[in-house]
């Protein structure tokens, strides 16, 4: 499971990290990410390859 936030998303991150903590304290496999200088919608420089890297690893 990948959990990402911007790391200026006040708002979410809470929860995506509860969300991660939540997953990995019953067996799930978790990421989380937060994404510097991002807010809740990732600008245009933001390198979604990360994504990508994720999804072909698992």
């Amino acid at each position: 499971m990948f959990n990402g936030v911007g790391a200026n998303d006040n708002g979410w991150k809470p929860g995506v990290k509860a969300t991660h903590d939540q997953l990995v304290a019953i067996g799930v496999e978790s990421v989380f990410v937060e994404f510097a200088g991002q807010g809740h919608q990732v600008s245009p420089e933001f390198d979604e390859s990360v994504f990508f890297d994720f999804w072909s690893g698992h």
